[in-house]
């Protein structure tokens, strides 16, 4: 036994290992080339400290050398500091002689410093997509250098014109400015860290062409202080920014100050609703999507998606009218059709539901989405049969594997009386559903049956035998379809082999009595109700069903003992006292005839009645 859970275990570790080998193999080359990449370029990286009129310190960041005596960082590092401090990597100090220029709508400025540190080469950054690696070098929270590795996350296009990138990276603040760069070596980067955030966002490092590295530097005291995220260019590349790399929180407190500072910027104001609208703060987006509206009623994309925000707010009636509107400004606006499809629907017009699916299918659109699925659903609704077929249809072309979907198409065409067509439907599922098949094959059963189509309702009643062998109920669900077509010689096997498998199964039994019975051959039928009260003794009905074979053998004396059994078990029985009346009648033995007529007449008047015309 030991050894036997000790080669288990061993096991075990020969799987993860080599597992575990290749992560810590993957992470140890990362952190590797993040160190070589640092060792090459250490000495362009400056780490800067931006003091304020009062000597308190505004932000920590990082530079990084771009020209002879040139770093560039992040403008908002600067923007308010009247002295900058610069450390170089050993933590010898960089004398930051002054602004050279800058660009508000990118982040970046240029400075003039008083050493000349080795320009890395600058790289292209489109060439980046998702999952590339990248490696920043920055300063950390005590102004060290050091680089920190990651991986390209997202990447996206704002309205800036200026692609920005998120990353895996884990840094700090006193990184934003620091440069970034691809697994050869190449800068392809800025990061750009919001004030008190530890979200970031790279900029591009072609940002450096809108910035002159040939003006004239202006000492920094003399540069008038602005807070640069109050300012509109600020506001406007940063809110933009993060919006493109789904940042919300960021993106929203920026955007927000844009739109306070400039009114009519249709624009921004488009790109605060969609925030809104992921940040599932769908009120603000409805009022800003209105608000668009009546500064422009002819925007065609401020009306569709404020429709959308109303669906996505279960605003059915509201979603209708934008929706409409902005398909009419713009007919290639089909998607608008599902949605106020779905609006219909949700509101119980169906028809209005059909009208608007149908024409958003007529659309071609790329995403079909349920669309079928829900205008059959809709005709079903409005009673549309064969329409309502036909979309079901291909629906289940499209979801193939949607078991809910082909037992609504079955429904379908039975509505139609397409029964052969649901009958395939039904096999279909009862094959793809092994465990379920019984119950499709019910479902046959039932529709041939009431669809008066006997011969198919048997038909479909001994695939029930095929499927299993060894089943009662599936031998007596064929026997009950024989009997109920009057066909009770061939009922009677069967009912016999159900009886065979389950030597319990009641209704077996008494189905082949009726058969029997049904063929006059009342002594087999009186024998296998015997067999039965043998089994259940207090089985009144079984009881009652021999006293009336003996009726009809007209052995009077015989079906006295049963129907008093009867009685016995069922004191109310109707039927019981009456048929013993009669059985009293024909022995003519009037006395015990007329007392089980006074016992018949408190229990059925009616029944007492039709008892006494035979007394003479």
């Amino acid at each position: 036994m030991n050894k036997k859970r000790i080669l288990i275990v061993f096991g075990v570790i020969l799987l993860i290992f080599p597992f575990f080998l290749h992560s810590q193999e993957a992470a140890e080359n990362t952190e590797q080339q993040a160190l070589k990449i640092f060792n090459k370029y250490k000495e362009s990286i400056i780490s800067l400290k931006s003091i304020g009129e009062d000597g308190s310190v505004l932000y920590n960041g990082s530079g990084f050398a771009v020209g002879e005596k040139i770093i560039a960082t992040n403008y908002h590092l600067i923007s308010q500091a009247t002295e900058i401090e610069g450390t170089t990597v050993d933590g010898k100090n960089v004398k930051i002689k002054g602004l050279i220029d800058h660009d508000k709508e990118s982040n970046i400025a240029l400075l003039e410093i008083n050493k000349k540190p080795p320009v890395p080469p600058l790289g292209d950054f489109d060439s980046l997509e998702f999952g590339s690696s990248v490696f920043l070098i920055g300063a950390n929270q005590i102004g060290q250098l050091r680089a920190f590795p990651g991986e390209i996350i997202n990447i996206a296009a704002s309205p800036t014109n200026i692609k920005v990138a998120d990353s895996s990276i884990s840094a700090g603040d006193e990184t934003s400015g620091g440069p970034v760069f691809d697994k050869n070596g190449m800068i392809v980067g800025i990061i750009f860290y919001p004030e008190s955030s530890s979200s970031k966002v790279i900029i591009p490092v072609s940002v450096l062409d809108r910035v002159n590295k040939n003006a004239s530097s202006e000492k920094i005291k003399k540069v008038d202080p602005v807070d640069y995220f109050s300012t509109p260019e600020g506001a406007y590349f940063t809110g933009h920014s993060f919006a493109a790399i789904n940042n919300m929180m960021i993106a929203e407190d920026n955007l927000k100050k844009v739109v306070e500072q400039k009114p009519d910027d249709i624009q921004t104001k488009m790109i605060l609703a969609e925030v809104y609208t992921r940040s599932r703060a769908y009120s603000s987006a409805v009022s800003t999507y209105q608000d668009i509206v009546r500064m422009n009623p002819e925007s065609d994309e401020a009306n569709l998606k404020m429709g959308t925000v109303y669906i996505d707010m279960r605003k059915w009636k509201e979603a209708i009218s934008p929706l409409e509107k902005a398909i009419e400004l713009n007919p290639d606006n089909t998607d608008s059709y599902y949605n106020i499809a779905r609006a219909y629907e949700e509101l119980k017009n169906h028809e209005k539901a059909a009208e608007n699916y149908k024409k958003y299918i007529e659309s071609k659109p790329q995403d079909l989405k349920d669309a079928y699925l829900r205008l059959g659903i809709a005709q079903l609704e409005t009673e549309q049969y064969q329409g309502a077929a036909e979309a079901l249809e291909q629906a289940a072309k499209n979801n193939p594997d949607n078991t809910n979907l082909k037992y609504r198409l079955a429904e379908t065409y039975q509505k139609i009386d397409q029964f052969d067509k649901a009958a395939d439907v039904y096999t279909q599922l009862a094959k793809s559903n092994p465990e379920e098949a019984n119950a499709y094959y019910n479902m046959m059963i039932k529709m041939y049956d009431e669809a008066q189509m006997p011969d198919k309702a048997i038909q479909s009643a001994k695939k029930l035998i095929e499927l299993e062998p060894d089943s009662a109920d599936a031998y007596y669900n064929v026997g009950y379809m024989y009997m109920k077509q009057e066909q009770y010689q061939e009922a009677i096997p069967i009912f016999q082999k159900a009886i065979e498998i389950n030597p319990n199964m009641e209704f077996a039994y008494m189905n082949l009595a009726v058969c029997y019975s049904k063929i006059n051959q009342f002594t087999n039928s009186i024998q296998t109700l015997k067999n039965l009260v043998e089994k259940q003794p207090n089985n009144s009905d079984a009881w009652l069903s021999i006293a009336v074979n003996y009726l009809k053998m007209k052995r009077w004396r015989s079906a006295i003992e049963p129907l008093r059994k009867t009685i016995e078990l069922e004191p109310k029985n109707a039927q019981a006292y009456y048929n013993l009346g009669i059985a009293y009648l024909n022995l003519r033995d009037n006395d015990s005839a007329r007392q089980v007529y006074l016992q018949l007449k408190q229990i059925n008047p009616e029944m007492a009645r039709r008892l006494l015309k035979y007394f003479r």
